[in-house]
């Protein structure tokens, strides 16, 4: 029976090593953009929220739990992603 590292070894190194370097920024990249788009959209909310009459506070409540809501996935997935980065490197994939 073959196993799986054997043929896992079968291919180039090189190649295997720049394909998970490449895709490593890659993730990156998508971390980076997540968190700042996410932290920059919670801060123009706040200096909406801040600056604005009580009347207009009330419509953008109503608004800001749907950004909250998103921006809380975008740093969820970005801790998702660098957790499936970690296991993917240490189990050598």
């Amino acid at each position: 029976m073959v196993q799986l590292q054997t043929i896992y070894n079968c291919g180039q190194g090189v190649n295997v090593d720049k394909a998970n370097h490449a895709i490593g920024i890659i993730i990156g990249i998508f971390q980076v953009a997540a968190v700042g788009v996410a932290s920059i959209m919670l801060v123009v909310i706040a200096i909406k929220y801040m600056s604005s009459s009580p009347s207009e506070k009330a419509e953008i409540k109503k608004h800001a739990v749907v950004y909250i809501v998103g921006a809380v996935m975008a740093y969820g997935s970005a801790g998702v992603i660098q957790i499936l980065k970690a296991f993917v490197s240490d189990t050598g994939l």
